[in-house]
């Protein structure tokens, strides 16, 4: 096992687990795959409200939902759970969800709040 995972809350490495499925870093930071496959941690990186209608926050929130889930998919590929096609496979699905979400949440606040962009129209 040659790859490395950067921890997702401070970016310093993490220490791989293989029989607990699950990878620790100094910070405290503990992200794990539990026995349905679904993912874990214990410090979540940030937070955000529930309703949102800015576009920027919503876009960001886009942003870092596939951050996590390209997290965790790498955790995956690090614990020999998935291997780099299904990696790759996963981050295409990964890159086309957020794109779908930016079209069909996003644009539409940002059309319908064209004022925002006040600073692109020197």
């Amino acid at each position: 096992m040659t790859e490395r995972l950067s921890c997702n809350s401070c970016s310093k490495p993490m220490r791989l687990t293989l029989e607990g499925k699950k990878a620790t870093c100094e910070c405290g930071q503990i992200a794990g795959i539990d026995d349905r496959g679904e993912g874990y941690m214990t410090i979540l990186p940030r937070l955000y409200p529930c309703r949102m209608t800015d576009p920027k926050m919503l876009r960001e929130f886009g942003e870092y939902q596939a951050s996590e889930h390209r997290f965790f998919n790498q955790l995956r590929y690090c614990l020999n759970l998935i291997d780099e096609a299904e990696l790759s496979a996963r981050s295409a699905n990964t890159d086309a969800a957020l794109a779908r979400f930016i079209k069909d949440n996003v644009l539409p606040l940002e059309a319908k709040h064209s004022w925002w962009r006040f600073w692109e129209r020197a």
